[in-house]
């Protein structure tokens, strides 16, 4: 994922040496676009997916890992 990045903002800043403007314009554009693109997928992604992660499964499970709760026992008065 960082190499094909990088190696994709390369490929659009050899389009800023472009004489045509809009060209330039474009490649400057996107190359940002591409690193802020990756900088999200390295440090926002994996958070969101903590908190999404606590959120569909609910405060209920006191393990976390979000597998079924176990089975009452006979000393369980449930």
């Amino acid at each position: 994922m960082v190499f094909t990045s990088l190696i994709a903002v390369c490929g659009f800043c050899v389009v800023v040496l472009s004489e045509f403007q809009p060209a330039r314009d474009f490649g400057v554009l996107l190359s940002f676009t591409l690193v802020i693109a990756l900088i999200c997928d390295m440090f926002l992604l994996p958070s969101m997916i903590i908190v999404l992660r606590r959120f569909l499964l609910g405060s209920g499970h006191a393990s976390g890992d979000g597998g079924p709760s176990p089975a009452p026992g006979p000393s369980d008065p449930r």
